[in-house]
């Protein structure tokens, strides 16, 4: 459907798609949980980063069995009927999260949790970029999902400024159980949702899993800019992921948490309102390119310099993945088709739930056997040995499938 063939309706229906969906996404992203979860798990359920960081190995794996499927259903049933169906999903999730008390019933909220992200991973982009592409402004894409970015960041900084005096006020799980309200309410507004109509015919659901996959396959530009996705990701993911006990090992206090890391939630909202400026000032390849460089001299310097004032390049790697997060969503999506959006974006998703889920348990096991430190300095000579090599090689094959002939054959 062309933008010529919308009604009046069809138009203002899609239109307010834009505002309603900045508000899912805040609603779902205020999660008062968010500075204290691996302090709960330490200290009110006794577990250790090595147990915490396994339970990531249950929650990547079920997110990856997950995505394809849950992409294919969007692409098939519709994007509206994948983001309510993850709402209610991550409603139950967060709720077991705050009441479990034991290790088996934490393992069942992870379990949750990650269908629940799979049915919004992939399902959030491809209805935000098709309610665009029909209203004809697919070039605000990367800027208007930069501002969704940095409404999820924002609301990331008030569930942190918030989250973390209420524990230290009243107990660690109560956060975790306020912020099951919150999802809840995002459902409501997922029902207001209009869904996309899609000009070409939806495929069948197992031809849409099918013709997914074997677009992936046959294209080596996006098989490698999946791998460089994924491989990127270590650097800004093993900063993110520690953020808690790294300032609780230099003697931060529970409710300094929220606070302390507020900076590194403002960076990435700055990082999300620059991304589209970045991409048309160097381009969408090169800046792409560059986006690991942030995260791996944080790790850097967080490997060489033992104080709680190194924190202050964890805001770096922030930036960077903010970064690649929005840019390669644009590079993608500008490079499949409709009905095959969220199936393809969900197998980008899948690959780094993949590597997450081992990954996870290997940090966990470095930080509790060695030190944080060894694991920074780790990540951040893998990422700088292993990225150059997979950018070289994504780069000839672009320049093969803009240009095919000699080049493609290489």
């Amino acid at each position: 459907m062309t933008e010529a063939a919308l009604t009046d309706a069809e138009r203002h229906s899609l239109e307010r798609n834009v505002p309603r969906f900045y508000l899912y996404t805040a609603l779902t992203s205020l999660q008062l949980w968010i500075p204290i979860w691996i302090v709960y798990l330490q200290e009110q359920r006794g577990l250790s980063l090595t147990e915490i960081t396994f339970l990531d190995m249950p929650f990547f794996l079920t997110q990856m069995l997950a995505e394809v499927p849950t992409g294919a259903l969007a692409d098939r049933y519709g994007r509206k009927i994948s983001l309510l169906l993850g709402g209610v999903t991550l409603t139950v999730a967060v709720f077991v999260f705050g009441i479990a008390d034991n290790y088996a019933l934490i393992l069942i909220s992870y379990v949750f949790w990650g269908v629940g992200m799979g049915l919004q991973s992939g399902a959030d982009q491809a209805f935000l970029f098709d309610s665009l592409k029909l209203l004809g402004r697919e070039g605000d894409y990367s800027r208007i999902f930069g501002r969704v970015n940095a409404t999820t960041v924002a609301a990331n900084v008030i569930a942190g400024l918030a989250g973390a005096p209420l524990a230290a006020e009243t107990t660690l799980a109560t956060p975790i159980l306020i912020s099951a309200g919150i999802t809840a309410a995002s459902v409501l507004v997922a029902l207001t949702f209009h869904e996309p109509p899609l000009h070409e015919a939806r495929l069948p659901y197992l031809q849409t899993v099918v013709a997914g996959v074997r677009e992936v396959r046959g294209r080596r530009v996006l098989r490698l800019v999946m791998l460089f996705a994924v491989l990127g990701s270590m650097s800004s993911m093993v900063t993110q992921y520690f953020m808690q006990p790294y300032l609780k090992g230099h003697g931060a206090s529970t409710a300094s948490l929220g606070l302390l890391m507020t900076p590194v939630r403002l960076v990435s909202v700055a990082a999300s309102f620059a991304a589209f400026r970045v991409e048309r000032r160097l381009g969408a390849w090169t800046a792409l390119a560059m986006t690991p460089v942030l995260p791996i001299a944080a790790c850097v310097a967080l490997a060489a310099w033992d104080s709680i004032y190194a924190f202050a390049f964890v805001p770096m790697a922030a930036a960077g993945g903010t970064l690649r997060m929005l840019l390669v969503s644009h590079y993608v999506n500008a490079r499949i088709a409709s009905q095959q959006r969220a199936t393809i974006i969900s197998l980008f998703a899948l690959a780094t739930a993949l590597a997450s889920s081992f990954l996870a348990p290997l940090y966990g096991y470095v930080a509790d056997e060695r030190s944080l430190r060894a694991l920074y300095g780790g990540v951040a000579v893998f990422s700088a040995c292993s990225l150059p090599v997979v950018i070289y090689f994504w780069r000839r094959a672009e320049r093969a499938e803009i240009e095919p002939g000699p080049t493609a054959a290489a």
